[in-house]
């Protein structure tokens, strides 16, 4: 009788998988609502923001630095492509003001209004706007990429061109007896070094795991101390491409 019971109220305790998934679907909507609305604030957010840094860069706010864009990235912690994008689109939008009042409602995010603003004129904003409302963010870049080579089929040479006229490496030692290394490479180069510094830091991976069998296997029941290579470091997978170039 006991047994009977208990298995009775095990079945009563246990939870409804229809409440269960009735919940989840509940939460996921709210979800799905908040995300959406603060991607809205997000975008209305940043509408002004490039419109101030376009204006900050006309009256050279920055000055006692190189641009407008490393002024942003000292002061507002972008990265130097974000700077660029913010920069480029706050002075195109300078004269595409349906594109400017469209994001500041907050119906086109940063990437999308970069992208019409990448091919949009005066007479084309409209259209070009109500294609991105209609398109993922993916989807309208590679269109407004596609029209921008019909355009223009020279337009790959002139950003090759722009990339090698900008590339630069600097090395100097800093005070704690240190290297310190800061620099730029064209896209083709850059692809290069990456892959050749992908490769070494996966030999120093496996070699790290590998370390302590060069000769007999460890006896049963004996755990191997490895040496992690990074154990400590302020930047784990920095240390690990740092190590990496050094192997190259």
């Amino acid at each position: 009788m006991s047994t009977t019971l208990d298995t009775a109220t095990e079945v009563e305790e246990r939870p409804d998988p229809t409440a269960v998934e009735a919940a989840r679907r509940e939460r996921c909507a709210f979800l799905e609502g908040r995300l959406r609305a603060l991607a809205a604030e997000i975008a209305a957010a940043q509408a002004e923001f490039v419109g101030l840094v376009a204006e900050f860069d006309r009256l050279e706010g920055w000055s006692g630095y190189r641009s407008a864009s490393d002024w942003l990235s000292n002061h507002c912690g972008h990265a130097s492509a974000t700077a660029r994008k913010e920069l480029a689109l706050g002075h195109a939008m300078e004269s595409l003001p349906v594109l400017r009042q469209t994001m500041a409602r907050g119906a086109l995010s940063l990437d999308k209004a970069a992208a019409v603003a990448s091919l949009a004129s005066a007479d084309s904003e409209t259209a070009l706007i109500e294609l991105a409302l209609e398109t993922t963010a993916n989807q309208l870049a590679r269109v407004t990429a596609a029209a921008r080579r019909a355009i223009d089929p020279e337009a790959d040479d002139d950003q090759a061109k722009t990339q090698r006229r900008n590339r630069f490496l600097h090395t100097w030692w800093g005070d704690d007896g240190m290297l310190d290394i800061r620099g730029r490479l064209p896209a083709e180069e850059g692809a290069v070094f990456r892959k050749a510094l992908e490769k070494a830091v996966d030999i120093l991976r496996r070699e790290a795991k590998a370390a302590g069998f060069e000769d007999d296997p460890p006896a049963p029941g004996v755990v191997e101390e490895l040496v992690d290579p990074v154990a400590g470091t302020v930047d784990p997978n920095g240390a690990a491409q740092a190590d990496g170039l050094g192997l190259m």
